[in-house]
Parts: structure tokens; C-alpha cells; sequence
């Protein structure tokens, strides 16, 4: 029965917007939905998806932004007549050169989370920073050091052989540290 086959849900995370979308095992596309960060996000004034200091070089996004990205899109779907119960499988994009560091109390949070409540609401404090640098940031070129919590990523994924680049200011994974 074509409405009972399987879904596949996808999502794309960029510095604009989180769009989602849920496609059959033919790719076609039954559902789609985005969140754009300057129209949609509540509480941020972001432009272009990103806040910016433009006197320290930084260019920056706040976090709770995406998480009320992910809110958004997920209602925005299921208003639209998404069958959750269908979904097979779920696979994401993120944005070039950013990234979010959970804390200590980041596994616990996600293991109580409450569907009547929001992501934000429930996972704002369980980030060990509340921005995810942007690929334009430039502020460490400066010769500033970079966050602790990125020198202990970058020698992680080298220690893993993970290929590293350096082609932006911004390279989450190798930063200029000493």
C-alpha cells in the first residue's frame, strides 16, 4: 500500500535554516519543512543566520536557535501530515564549519527528554557553550588562543585520523591554538 510504505527522513542544517524533508524508497518527496533563523527563530536578531562582533572578528550562532530550528521543523512536518510512525530512517547535514559541545550533563538530558516540552527548554543548558562558532569567525586568526574544548577535538579526531583542513578562517577541527 503506497501510504503505508516507508519514509526516510532527511535534514539539512545550514547557516540560514534547518530544512527537513521525508522522502519514499524512490526518493520522491511526500513532506518537506524549514526553519529560517532570521524569520523563525524567536529571541536571537540573527542576520544571515548568525550573530556577529564585528570589532573581535566573530561571527557566531546562538545554539538555542537550533534547537528551536529542530522544534519547528518537526511540527512544521507533522502539521503537514507526516506519519511519524512510518519513518525508517533518519540522516542530517550540518553547516560547514561549525559545530556544538555537549557538557557533563548532556546524556542526561537527552535521556529525559519530555515530548509535551521544548528542545530548547529542555537542552539549552546541557551545551558547555552557548554559540556554535561560524565558519566566517576569524577571531582566532588574531593569534588569540582558541577554547580548550577545540584543541581537545582537534588532537581527537587527528588521534582517529581524521583528515583536517584548513581552508576558512573558521576550521573547527584544526585551529591556530599556540
Amino acid at each position: 500500500m503506497a501510504n503505508q510504505s516507508p519514509l526516510y527522513l532527511g535534514f539539512d542544517l545550514s547557516t540560514q535554516q534547518l530544512k527537513g524533508i521525508a522522502v519514499r524508497s524512490d526518493l520522491k518527496v511526500i513532506h518537506q519543512a524549514k526553519f529560517d533563523f532570521d524569520a523563525d527563530s524567536v529571541g536571537f536578531g540573527t542576520t544571515k543566520g548568525v550573530l556577529t562582533n564585528e570589532k573581535e572578528r566573530e561571527v557566531f550562532a546562538p545554539v538555542a536557535a537550533f534547537l528551536q530550528a529542530l522544534d519547528g521543523v518537526m511540527q512544521r512536518l507533522q502539521k503537514d501530515g507526516l506519519q511519524f510512525c512510518r519513518v525508517k530512517g533518519i540522516s542530517g547535514a550540518g553547516m560547514q564549519h561549525g559545530g556544538v559541545f555537549w557538557n557533563c550533563t548532556g546524556e542526561e538530558a537527552l535521556q529525559q527528554l519530555d515530548e509535551s516540552k521544548s528542545l530548547e527548554s529542555q537542552l539549552e543548558q546541557a551545551f558547555s557553550y552557548p554559540f556554535s562558532p561560524n565558519w566566517q569567525d576569524a577571531s582566532t586568526q588574531t593569534g588569540k588562543r582558541a577554547p580548550k574544548h577545540l584543541l581537545l577535538l582537534s588532537r581527537t579526531l587527528e588521534s582517529l585520523g581524521t583528515r583536517i583542513s584548513s581552508t576558512h578562517h573558521r576550521d573547527m577541527y584544526h585551529e591556530p591554538i599556540f
